[in-house]
């Protein structure tokens, strides 16, 4: 954990990465890893997804984490299924919330401002819906040791490890 810290802390000056706005820019360059099957998928470390520039969204949303942690930003990671799944993050900063999307490509940005937390996600409901999603469940989910997970351990991981959110 510690080889991370340091090598995000490294990357954040490296990139110069100040603001949710210079991460969105670093994960624009990051492409969706569809290379391989659900069951031979492994979930990436920030250190994989930087050198490989290939990820999903469980893997891009652990990056983000580790970036939010440095930039010290106030944010909650969720998780999403029913049918599919998504991973997202939304971050505070002056008294408003934002989701901040990079793998969901026709969603890509930083969306907001919203008054809270609840509010930015039933929007995210509303653009799931829209987007075919019929049913669907979102988790707030903590930071586990997620190494060499498949995409279904990390799943029920995240969903085992959450707060329900109404």
């Amino acid at each position: 954990m510690r080889s991370i810290i340091k090598y995000l802390n490294e990357s954040v000056k490296r990139n110069n990465i100040k603001s949710p706005e210079d991460l969105l820019r670093l994960m624009k360059s990051i492409q969706y890893d569809n290379t391989t099957s659900d069951e031979d998928y492994r979930i990436k470390t920030p250190n994989q997804v930087l050198s490989t520039k290939k990820a999903i969204c469980y893997d891009q949303v652990e990056l983000e984490r580790e970036y939010f942690n440095v930039m010290g930003l106030p944010f909650k990671t969720f998780f999403a299924y029913g049918g599919t799944t998504h991973t997202f993050l939304i971050f505070k900063r002056n008294n408003s919330f934002h989701w901040f999307e990079n793998s969901f490509e026709s969603y890509r940005g930083l969306i907001g401002p919203f008054k809270s937390y609840k509010q930015t996600i039933n929007y995210i409901r509303k653009v799931f819906k829209k987007e075919g999603w019929k049913r669907w469940h979102v988790n707030e989910y903590k930071l586990f040791n997620y190494k060499n997970m498949t995409i279904d351990q990390f799943a029920r991981k995240a969903i085992k490890n959450k707060s329900y959110v109404k």
